[in-house]
């Protein structure tokens, strides 16, 4: 339901909230896969592990404000634009699922039947 939402109506409506990490104060998004990743490469730590070590006195008061996704930085400026459907995702795996699940195609068959013409953006390259 929320991969049909979301391919229907995008970001709209999403806040996201991001966890400041009682290890080295970066900002992470609150969320396990990006929580998970930047304990696994930062600290070599699970997310278990810092749980029961950080987080075991949280009462869950101390999310910080959530805020709306925005497309007003460099990097968040890639489309992936389905050339079946016209579907814009601003992800590469957001792309890969709606093609697998739309059109029950595997990615590697899209490419080579429709190529990559539909990645385009707002960028430079040098």
């Amino acid at each position: 339901m929320l991969y049909t939402v979301k391919e229907k109506y995008g970001n709209t409506g999403f806040v996201y909230v991001d966890h400041t990490c009682k290890l080295c104060n970066k900002k992470v998004p609150f969320n396990g896969l990006s929580m998970c990743k930047h304990l696994k490469h930062s600290r070599s730590m699970q997310l278990e592990e810092y749980e029961a070590r950080h987080m075991k006195d949280d009462d869950g008061t101390s999310t910080p404000t959530p805020y709306a996704p925005t497309d007003e930085y460099w990097y968040n400026k890639c489309q992936w634009k389905c050339l079946v459907c016209g579907n814009k995702n601003k992800s590469l795996g957001s792309s890969k699922k709606h093609i697998q699940k739309v059109h029950d195609m595997m990615s590697d068959d899209y490419i080579s039947q429709y190529g990559t013409s539909g990645i385009s953006g707002d960028f430079e390259v040098d």
